[in-house]
């Protein structure tokens, strides 16, 4: 679970940066979401976009 473990290590407070927004997400809406993103890479895009810059 390397997502839920970067969204859970970002700095809070941190002097000159901007904050992520706390989502207040239980683990298994946390789990579902990572699903969702694991589906989507998986996604057979048939090359597009054509080119790197969309």
């Amino acid at each position: 679970m390397a997502l839920e473990a970067w969204m859970n290590a970002q700095p809070t407070g941190a002097p000159g940066r901007r904050q992520m927004p706390a989502h207040d997400i239980n683990d298994e809406e946390m789990q579902a979401l990572i699903d969702f993103l694991e589906w989507t890479d998986s996604i057979n895009t048939q090359g597009w976009p054509p080119h790197p810059a969309g």
